[in-house]
């Protein structure tokens, strides 16, 4: 045998795992409605890996066989098909699939249509997850030059501001503009939306204070938000920001009259987000999972809030990583306890996604980010 003979077939192997990944193979022909319906019912059973192919094509059988092309759909079907990547871990695939659908979109000259925004939004958190801040900032720009209305085009504003603060990409007075620049339709908008936009220039005015002041500038906000129409939401942050001062400072009796005071507002995110949770501290092990992790918890809390049981009803990540996330969610998470009249109680939390895209990448003050496509609409077909 040649002296190259194993450059070569470790060239041939490095190939066939390249197109494995990402999903090469022939693509699945035949009428798209009934390759539609074969892939929900692979979801529907939890067989991801037979769906992944049907999937990826569907797009392109839509895009040929529509008598009439709905931009909407073929989002749709783009962004399931970014679900199925992104729950096998492929991160890059499910870019793949999304810039792909962009790009047909566009050159097929509806470059702002709004059905663009949920591709965009999908984008985001995968190209961070890859470390192409660059290009998930380009993605939002293209979100917020789309005509969405005015409640979306706030959302998208303020999703921009949160997810620059948190990547540290945009400076104090950058920041500050974008929130001025969302601004602008509060005069169309419910009162409620007016406290998502006071919650957020707190949030940049709290940076540098020393803990007692800030903890009287959210106290005094509470105490607005409390009597104000349509704020119990942004109260409940403002109450798990207290809580969490109020864990850092070691003041535990307070904590407890805080997660009372949370679990009183009876929304259905303070019952189910963790008040306080620390980011799993990740081995080397568990790193070596799928790059999008996606773990099912059913969790016992105590009348302090405290996680008395946990455990993974379903997960796509190794154990590893489930038991180092296992050992976050018992020793530091905390969560609103239950309540029966006035009184604080234990209660049981059954079914709460943890989604992670990158280690510690979880964000304690508001609900998991879902995954690529898992929350999209689509019209009846």
């Amino acid at each position: 045998m040649s002296r190259n003979a194993p450059q070569c077939l470790r060239a041939i192997a490095s190939g066939l795992l390249f197109l494995l990944a990402t999903g090469c193979a022939t693509p699945p022909d035949g009428d798209w409605q009934a390759l539609d319906a074969a892939v929900q019912t692979a979801i529907e059973a939890g067989d991801w890996r037979a769906a992944r192919a049907p999937a990826r094509a569907l797009p392109a059988l839509y895009e040929r066989q529509a008598a009439a092309f709905d931009p909407a759909l073929y989002v749709a079907l783009a962004q399931q098909a970014a679900e199925v990547e992104g729950h096998l871990g492929y991160a890059l695939a499910a870019i793949g699939v999304l810039e792909d659908a962009e790009r047909r979109l566009t050159g097929a000259g509806l470059a702002g249509d709004p059905a663009l925004d949920g591709l965009y939004a999908d984008l985001v958190p995968l190209y961070t997850l890859t470390r192409r801040t660059h290009l998930a900032i380009a993605a939002f720009e293209k979100r917020l030059r789309l005509d969405l209305g005015p409640q979306a085009a706030f959302d998208t504003r303020l999703a921009f501001f949160d997810w620059a603060r948190r990547e540290g990409v945009l400076d104090q007075g950058s920041l500050e503009a974008v929130l001025d620049d969302a601004a602008q339709y509060l005069d169309e908008l419910p009162e409620d939306f007016r406290h998502e936009l006071v919650w957020r220039r707190l949030v940049l005015d709290l940076r540098g204070l020393a803990p007692q002041a800030a903890r009287k500038r959210l106290e005094s906000l509470a105490e607005t938000l409390a009597t104000a129409p349509d704020g119990e939401s942004a109260l409940w942050r403002v109450l798990a920001s207290l809580a969490a001062l109020d864990a850092r400072l070691g003041e535990e009796a307070a904590l407890a009259a805080r997660l009372k005071e949370i679990a009183a507002l009876d929304l259905a995110s303070a019952r189910r987000t963790p008040v306080l949770a620390p980011a799993p501290d990740y081995g080397r092990a568990a790193r070596a999972t799928a790059l999008i992790a996606e773990v099912r918890l059913s969790l016992d809390v105590d009348a302090d809030g405290r996680v008395t049981a946990a455990r993974i009803i379903e997960s796509n990540a190794n154990r590893a990583l489930g038991e180092d996330l296992l050992r976050a969610v018992r020793t530091g998470w905390r969560f609103a306890p239950g309540l029966a009249d006035g009184v604080a109680v234990p209660r049981h939390i059954d079914g709460l996604v943890f989604r992670d895209f990158a280690p510690n990448h979880w964000r304690a003050h508001a609900p998991p980010a879902p995954s690529p496509g898992s929350n999209i609409r689509r019209r009846d077909r």
